[in-house]
């Protein structure tokens, strides 16, 4: 286990080399950024090039803490964010999304691209209107955790590995926010103030007819 600067920590990020790494790991081009080189003793780096051998660790991007003699899994880091200065497990907030009646699936993503980060929801199933689900959301986790958007959809966007698309998920939420009716900021209707039908007089003198 190591921390974000892959020095050995008691709960961190799992590393994995040997027999565990199976074939499908093996080719950096299909996970950067995935792999470490040296010793947790001696120091470890990320792996930049050359030859991938079964000295290399495999960061698995699972997130464990020691429980005694063996690891207790905390989640996934990809999807622990955080929001106004909060972390966030987004595996939660879509646990607490599945649990409303209506609600088939959930996935929640961090807009980490907007001007402020906010979460964003998608969900299938048969709940009519969202309102309801955020309301019960808020009586359900702080408020930091609401999803500010939640919009339904008929399925999931998947991948070519048939796991959700969360790239997707943003451009429908996206998509979703451009073809909303905007409502002017400031609408204004007919002006009803009574108005005098002449010029009032100034003092001392009368009205010109």
């Amino acid at each position: 286990m190591v921390d974000e600067r892959l020095r050995p920590a008691e709960e961190g990020e799992l590393l994995v080399r040997g027999t565990q790494r199976f074939p499908g790991y093996l080719d950096p081009a299909d996970d950067p950024g995935r792999f470490a080189a040296g010793e947790p003793g001696t120091g470890l780096i990320p792996y930049e090039s050359g030859p991938l051998t079964d000295a290399h660790w495999y960061r698995t991007g699972d997130r464990v803490a020691r429980d005694g003699e063996g690891l207790v899994h905390l989640g996934r880091l990809d999807s622990q964010v955080k929001i106004s200065g909060y972390r966030v497990e987004l595996a939660e907030v879509e646990e607490a999304l599945r649990a409303r009646p209506g609600v088939t699936n959930a996935v929640v993503v961090a807009r980490t691209d907007l001007s402020a980060p906010v979460l964003q929801a998608v969900c299938t199933g048969n709940a009519p209107d969202p309102a309801p689900l955020l309301e019960a959301l808020q009586e359900r986790l702080p408020a930091y955790m609401v999803p500010r958007t939640l919009l339904r959809l008929p399925e999931l966007p998947l991948n070519l590995n048939r796991k959700t698309d969360r790239g997707a998920v943003a451009a429908a939420l996206d998509t979703a926010r451009r073809a909303a009716p905007r409502t002017p900021a400031h609408p204004r209707g007919p002006d009803r103030r009574r108005r005098p039908p002449h010029p009032l007089p100034l003092p001392g003198r009368s009205p010109v007819t």
